[in-house]
């Protein structure tokens, strides 16, 4: 089984992430590509969401978007626009490009000559805002303990805090716009919902909001569904629903109809780590009667497990049928798991 992954070093900060691509049955590399970043001079996450577009692969880095050539891989185009805060994923489908825009709580379209098109406010009707923004105030305040104890490192290229944040993003649906600012060096942590992961649908792009365990429609708005703890990344495979839940690392798994869009009953809901110390659940795809994850490494993780693993999975049971340790070179996060069988045979 030949698998893609966007990695990054996770623990310590790097001015580089890896995209890389596996045979997982023979536990080698068979293809990898470095990339340094151009805006940031380092951060801890390297190359995070990625999905393919025509021929070739779209990587988000927090403020970069790549374009890469496949079998091999090679760079062919890194952009940046002033308005990027945070950026999670992106997907595109014919002439339209969307991007979580995570720290902005927004999702941006393009069309495809990266040409903005609009911002989408995923804020929701006044009721749900309210309900939103009694949240976001507590997780506030949660930070600014943090933040005072030191423990929030992990941000310290991100020099400049705009002031009440949520305030504005809770009254107005895009207070930050595109106009011009260079935001991509501000703090907006904790976001209100912070989308970070989209499901391409025929006429629809569902959206993931990791702050508040929701999935919803980009086109109406509507929640789908909730109480996905705080929920990372997602596929849709036949007429099933995977979304993993990286706060007790559960993967989740709906009926789903995609002509609605409408999530159905829950059909499994399985804890992948006997600890959460074991690892930080991301990544999945599904190939036949198989499901990938992967683990990355948490902080304060115990040694055995301050590594970057994919596991093998059965579809039907979520039983582990092998594990796959990523090379320490290419880090100890893992983002996007894509099949990658079609483009390295």
């Amino acid at each position: 089984m030949k698998l893609l992954i966007s990695t990054g070093p996770g623990l310590i900060a790097s001015r580089e992430g890896h995209v890389v691509v596996l045979d997982y049955d023979r536990k080698c590399v068979i293809d990898a590509l470095s990339y340094e970043h151009r805006v940031h001079e380092s951060n801890r996450k390297g190359l995070e969401g990625a999905s393919w577009y025509k021929d070739n692969l779209l990587v988000a880095s927090e403020c970069e978007l790549l374009t890469l050539e496949v079998a091999p891989l090679k760079l062919v185009t890194s952009r940046s626009f002033p308005f990027f805060n945070d950026v999670h994923h992106v997907v595109a489908s014919g002439n339209q490009i969307w991007i979580c825009n995570s720290g902005l709580d927004r999702i941006d379209e393009f069309d495809d000559s990266w040409r903005p098109v609009r911002s989408h406010c995923v804020m929701g009707p006044p009721a749900r805002r309210l309900r939103y923004a009694a949240t976001s105030f507590r997780r506030n305040a949660q930070k600014w303990y943090s933040r005072l104890r030191g423990w929030e490192k992990a941000y310290d290229h991100l020099q400049h805090r705009p002031i009440f944040k949520t305030t504005r993003k809770i009254l107005f649906n895009d207070p930050y716009g595109q106009n011009g600012r260079d935001l991509r060096f501000s703090y907006f942590r904790p976001h209100v919902l912070h989308p970070n992961h989209l499901f391409l649908l025929k006429d629809d792009v569902l959206v993931t909001l990791f702050a508040t365990g929701e999935l919803i429609s980009l086109k109406t708005k509507e929640i789908l569904v909730n109480d996905l703890g705080k929920p990372h990344d997602g596929v849709v495979a036949d007429d099933e629903l995977y979304v993993t839940d990286c706060s007790t690392n559960r993967l989740l798994v709906y009926s789903f109809d995609a002509t609605g869009p409408k999530v159905g009953s829950k059909i499994l809901d399985t804890k992948i780590t006997e600890k959460i110390e074991h690892g930080f659940l991301r990544g999945v795809a599904v190939s036949g009667d198989v499901v990938y994850v992967g683990l990355t490494a948490r902080r304060n993780a115990p040694k055995d497990y301050s590594r970057a693993a994919i596991l093998k999975l059965d579809r039907s049971t979520h039983e582990i049928l092998d594990e796959w340790i990523l090379p320490e070179e290419y880090g100890k996060n893992i983002f996007t798991i894509l099949n990658a069988g079609d483009r390295y045979n």
